[in-house]
């Protein structure tokens, strides 16, 4: 006769079971979805690490390229320098010998102004040989150019050197041994 409780207790039974279930399949849901939101984290993560590396080496080689710039640059002024020092001098010995003809043309005799006009003019001439020298060197460097290698008369050079500082050398009571 108790029939109808049974039935009752089923129909409970299987409605708390049904929750029973739900709540787990609620909980494994969760979890699963906890599960693939961290395992998105994680990829995010590494993908940011990746890049910041990425970046980092990036970093890392501009910093050398920086350096190398830095250093080009230095070298093309210490060139730079150098260039305008020797260009300095010949200019100095053209100007001091034009400014002798100038001052005292009527004093001299034509030898001596032939001599000073030579002195001009090969100074000029080592000058114009500097320049070409540097052209040179960016044909060089540029890799459009070739080394033709001959003997020179290192003798012949000095005293022409000499022969360039010697009024200046004068004028400073110096003597050149």
């Amino acid at each position: 006769n108790r029939w109808e409780d049974a039935w009752n207790h089923k129909a409970i039974y299987y409605k708390l079971k049904e929750e029973v279930q739900s709540e787990e399949a609620k909980k494994q849901a969760s979890k699963l979805e906890y599960e693939r939101k961290e395992a998105e984290r994680e990829k995010l993560l590494a993908t940011e690490r990746a890049r910041r590396e990425e970046r980092e080496k990036v970093i890392d080689e501009l910093t050398v390229l920086n350096s190398s710039l830095h250093e080009a640059n230095r070298q093309k002024n210490e060139v730079i320098a150098i260039v305008a020092h020797d260009l300095k001098n010949p200019l100095a010995a053209i100007l001091l010998c034009s400014e002798t003809l100038d001052k005292y043309y009527s004093y001299l005799t034509k030898e001596d102004i032939q001599d000073k006009m030579s002195k001009i003019k090969l100074t000029a001439e080592r000058m114009n040989l500097i320049i070409l020298k540097l052209l040179d060197i960016q044909k060089l460097e540029s890799g459009k150019a070739a080394f033709i290698l001959q003997p020179t008369d290192v003798t012949a050079i000095i005293h022409s050197i000499l022969d360039d500082y010697q009024d200046i050398a004068e004028k400073k009571n110096i003597t050149i041994n």
